[in-house]
């Protein structure tokens, strides 16, 4: 009798200790430190494997109130070297989903939310409700398309990338800080890479038949050190007043130990958040039924161009692009913007004006 006491006694006392105890008295003592402000917070995630995981995992264990995350991957049994959130038993499975059940066993004071979708596919209110956007993609097109829409809904971005031993990190303050399309410093070729073989969600949304990009070098020491830098400027973003946000480009070498720091500059001439400067605006008819490449012949025509590109949220688009496939809304006023180096000094900006193709009845 005085045993089963004792337990009884032992369970309470715990019960107790949980309830006494606030989770996040340690980070409360640093000086500036407001948790409230990560308690109101709603940070969205785009990409939650390599460095994603490690950034969902702090924000979660700082207490950021809630979480969005998005990735349309499946887990590849190649992730599980530096993913920390995946095991064996989830290759296959959604990576949002895994990711999401496993923070909320971390924390369950955080509201999460996932999405296995592209980023593309998310209805704007997704990323209206988040105080920072968070690009953790292992693909230049998709941080091109998230960097167009922190610009235009004016929403801090903390960006970032590995490959192999190498990181780099950027910290987008719209009106403040130059966008990722200012002053491009790496490659293409390089940033485009994934990290990762495509899982079967990204294998089977291919367009174009042809081999995959191959992986790009990863180890798990630099998701970890550029997941909690990345962590750590969020952060800073959400409690006004603790630190100072990055406001240069940061490129960090593991192998050596060093971290250099690119000094950056808004470009007016920037067609993404260049709006200092005026460009000369065209009302432009498209039919949803027409390619980029019919649009870029009809530019050339009627515009005497020789090389046109069309960017569209921040990401030049393939001549091969069906109009219908970019979802455009006639309400919205899509715009695209058209460069040439060797016709135009600065970027057209036409208006979009959308004609639905008449439907022909059979007969």
């Amino acid at each position: 009798m005085f045993k089963i006491f004792g337990v009884v006694e032992i369970l309470i006392g715990r019960v107790v200790l949980l309830f006494e105890e606030d989770r996040y008295d340690r980070q409360k003592r640093v000086a500036g430190w407001y948790q409230e402000d990560l308690t109101r917070a709603k940070v969205l995630v785009a990409g939650v494997g390599a460095i994603g995981s490690f950034i969902g995992v702090n924000l979660a264990l700082s207490g950021v109130g809630k979480l969005i995350l998005v990735d349309m991957d499946t887990v590849a049994f190649s992730n599980l070297n530096r993913q920390l959130l995946f095991r064996e038993k989830d290759v296959g499975k959604k990576k949002a989903q895994i990711v999401a059940n496993r923070l909320r066993s971390m924390n369950r004071d955080v509201k999460i939310k996932w999405y296995a979708r592209r980023l593309e596919e998310l209805d704007e209110d997704v990323f209206k409700k988040a105080d920072v956007l968070v690009s953790a993609l292992d693909n230049f097109e998709g941080r091109l398309w998230l960097n167009a829409i922190a610009v235009r809904l004016k929403k801090p971005m903390v960006s970032g990338g590995m490959d192999g031993f190498l990181g780099q990190i950027q910290v987008v303050i719209p009106g403040k800080t130059p966008c990722l399309m200012c002053s491009p410093l790496l490659p293409q070729e390089v940033v485009a890479q994934a990290c990762t073989p495509w899982g079967e969600e990204r294998e089977a949304q291919r367009e174009i038949e042809e081999p995959p990009p191959p992986p790009a070098p990863a180890v798990s020491t630099l998701s970890t050190i550029i997941g909690g830098l990345m962590s750590q400027e969020v952060v800073k973003l959400l409690i006004k007043g603790l630190g100072t946000p990055l406001g240069s480009y940061m490129f960090y070498d593991g192998l050596a130990s060093r971290f250099t720091y690119v000094p950056l500059s808004l470009n007016p001439g920037c067609p993404v958040c260049g709006e200092k400067i005026k460009l000369e605006e065209i009302d432009f008819p498209v039919d949803l039924d027409e390619t980029i490449e019919a649009i870029l012949y009809r530019l050339i025509i009627a515009y005497d161009l020789i090389e046109p590109e069309i960017i569209f949220h921040g990401k030049i688009l393939e001549k091969s692009t069906k109009m219908r496939s970019l979802r455009l809304s006639k309400e919205k006023k899509p715009i695209f913007f058209v460069t040439d180096k060797k016709r135009l000094k600065k970027p057209l900006k036409l208006k979009l004006k959308l004609i639905t193709p008449p439907k022909i009845k059979k007969t």
